[in-house]
């Protein structure tokens, strides 16, 4: 099996062709990324943090759905990215305002539900034009009004250089509900991959 190897990766990571492929999909362009359960999408977006990182991209976010994924994302990247630990932080609605203001100064990677993304954007205490890479775990919720959706909305028109990575194992049954979530997050591409 061939290992993808990265100076921002801790020992490489053994990847699958579509893994491999899935990867040259997303870096640089905001994708829409459909694998199935299983194979290994959690790779690839640390194969786009770690060239986010080599190229010079001072923050990253990461969206997962609840704070418990929020907490499982940041062990991974620990394990995976050759990162100093004091620059991934999480970031929920259990620290107070403050607190966050303060996260997001000092973290290069910041981890959060969408939802406390999207409050303190709407209150003024962040700001997104920084932020070279968005990662929308669990990209599925992002239909209608959900906060995954508004925070791909406001990354897009305060990123200096949106690019967003959004994964889902279920985009839906249809072709037509696939293309809706690629519409909804505005990204350029669907990549799907397949075995």
């Amino acid at each position: 099996m061939p290992v993808l190897r990265h100076p921002f990766l801790q020992d490489g990571i053994d990847a699958r062709g579509y893994q491999i492929a899935a990867t040259q999909a997303c870096i640089r362009c905001s994708t829409l990324l459909v694998m199935p359960t299983g194979f290994g999408k959690t790779a690839v977006q640390w194969n786009c943090i770690a060239d986010a990182l080599d190229s010079g991209i001072e923050k990253i976010i990461i969206t997962a759905p609840t704070v418990g994924l929020v907490e499982q994302q940041r062990r991974m990247i620990l394990e995976r990215i050759k990162i100093d630990p004091e620059v991934v932080r999480t970031y929920t609605g259990s620290d107070r305002p403050a607190k966050r203001g303060e996260i997001w100064g000092q973290a290069s990677i910041v981890i959060a539900t969408p939802q406390v993304i999207r409050n303190d954007v709407d209150s003024g205490l962040i700001h997104l034009e920084t932020v070279g890479l968005l990662i929308i775990d669990e990209a599925h919720h992002a239909k209608g009004n959900h906060a995954t959706a508004q925070v791909a909305e406001r990354y897009k028109s305060q990123a200096a250089a949106p690019w967003l990575v959004a994964a889902t194992a279920s985009p839906g049954s249809t072709q037509k509900s696939i293309e809706q979530l690629r519409d909804r997050l505005d990204v350029k591409r669907i990549y799907v991959a397949k075995r």
